[in-house]
């Protein structure tokens, strides 16, 4: 069964395998000689290298709606873009902004501020997750409900365990059994099954004893439960498993790619991420490898470009007709993210470009991929 989302959005993924890389392909060193007025400390940098905000942080998250949530000495605050601090530290936790709130928490409760530190919704609920499509899932006690953006109870705490709200509908558990409420506080999906996915293209995935299946939005079964895992829906196509062999079905529930890989994940810009006898590579919508099966590791293609591992455990990047548009040389890499990929050398990370060149040359000991043109970055010992 594949993890559902947490309340704290993933950072980075990061591929933890055995360090192994050759000399860079380009010797640009953007970004060296910027003044660090700490070590082991979060900052950010722009697309050229520059600081923004000089690494003085303890944690630092990624900016989103153009405010970054940042930690000095155990207190949350937020930058803004220009690595100035919009909302000073003061919170014990705190989460991403999303829909003009974020949550966070003083002492024992959250509540909501706005982008300028004001308290739009007071703090006390024991937790509190982010906006999405107008709701917000608050937690009192120990049960489960939801508010707008001015605080008030649409949904009064009374469920078990909540997901946020996904095209319309949000995943609810209440006597042990999970269901979908709408805006209203309708069950259009009966709380009737032993586990749920969120909503995706108009399906959810749903768990009874006889395996997983999928349920359109009024809670109709459009896929019988039968197979042991499955992933959401993904342009048009959901991974699921028969036996020990994994296939695809489209939206009508019809086997579009016959189980026969070991491993199979969800399309990303019309193709699939897959493994077979322990090698990893990719197959269309009619199950056909783009390139043989050969890789060691396989990352999900993102803006035309995939990270893969060849043989020889040497990262590279290839574009859809298989061929290395960024040859091997990294000893570990992530996906393009706003233009850039993150990349290791010899125990450093820094980003490159579509053509494999540097645009800041690896320095950080840890970092993280850039999203609104901004990038956190650590310098460590």
């Amino acid at each position: 069964m594949r993890k559902r989302i947490g309340w704290v959005g993933c950072w980075v993924f990061s591929v933890l395998l055995a360090a192994s890389c050759v000399p860079p392909q380009s010797a640009s060193v953007p970004g060296a000689g910027t003044p660090i007025s700490h070590r082991d400390k979060w900052g950010c940098i722009d697309k050229s290298g520059r600081y923004l905000a000089s690494p003085a942080f303890d944690r630092f998250l990624p900016y989103s709606e153009g405010l970054a949530a940042v930690v000095v000495d155990g207190k949350y605050g937020y930058l803004d873009r220009s690595g100035n601090l919009a909302i000073k530290p003061q919170f014990h936790d705190a989460l991403a902004f999303s829909e003009g709130r974020a949550a966070v928490r003083i002492g024992g409760v959250m509540g909501f501020v706005d982008k300028q530190g004001r308290y739009v919704i007071n703090p006390q609920f024991t937790e509190a997750l982010s906006f999405t499509e107008g709701l917000a899932a608050v937690q009192s006690g120990l049960r489960w409900g939801f508010v707008d953006g001015d605080g008030t109870l649409v949904m009064p705490p009374q469920f078990e365990e909540v997901f946020n709200f996904s095209e319309g509908r949000a995943a609810v558990k209440t006597n042990g059994r999970w269901g979908f409420v709408d805006k209203k506080g309708n069950l259009p999906v009966s709380p009737v099954y032993d586990q749920v996915l969120s909503f995706s293209e108009g399906l959810a995935a749903v768990k009874t004893a006889s395996g997983w299946g999928f349920v359109n939005l009024d809670g109709q079964s459009v896929v019988r439960p039968q197979y042991p895992e499955v992933y959401s829906f993904s342009e048009g196509f959901a991974a699921v498993k028969r036996g020990n062999k994994w296939g695809f079905i489209n939206n009508k529930g019809e086997l579009a790619i016959t189980p026969y890989l070991d491993g199979a994940y969800s399309f990303r810009e019309k193709y699939a991420q897959v493994h077979l006898n322990g090698k990893w590579g990719f197959v269309d919508r009619n199950g056909e490898p783009i390139v043989s099966l050969r890789f060691r590791r396989a990352l999900p293609f993102s803006e035309g470009l995939a990270a893969v591992e060849n043989p020889d455990k040497q990262w590279g990047f290839i574009d859809k007709k298989g061929e290395f548009a960024v040859k091997p040389q990294f000893s570990r890499a992530l996906s393009f993210a706003d233009g850039l990929a993150l990349v290791e050398v010899y125990g450093q990370w820094g980003y490159i470009d579509r053509n494999g060149n540097y645009a800041v040359n690896p320095q950080f000991s840890e970092a993280l991929s850039f999203a609104e043109g901004i990038a956190p970055v650590k310098i460590g010992p």
